[in-house]
């Protein structure tokens, strides 16, 4: 499978510099991970509520692996598995 570009749901903060945000996300088991991201792979909706581009690099029967676009500051790590139900345009 090649990558696919899609949405996910996200929380989002002001971040440290006006040109990024800081943004929650979820994986599917519902833990939270937090990134600081461009402000432009960020799509503003309500209030704190938009949603995040991200790549699905592997696609499983109910879950897939996305890859952020920034590591998270829990982890350090760049992908994490999602429910597709989540996902936006896959």
């Amino acid at each position: 499978m090649s990558n696919k570009n899609c949405l996910m749901p996200c929380t989002i903060t002001e971040g440290m510099f006006s040109s990024e945000y800081a943004v929650e996300v979820r994986d599917n088991v519902g833990s939270s991970y937090s990134l600081f991201v461009p402000k432009d792979v960020v799509n503003n909706g309500n209030g704190n509520k938009g949603k995040l581009h991200v790549d699905l690099v592997k696609k499983e029967k109910d879950s897939g692996w996305v890859f952020l676009p920034a590591e998270t500051l829990e982890t350090g790590t760049r992908t994490i598995r999602v429910s597709l139900t989540e996902l936006v345009g896959i």
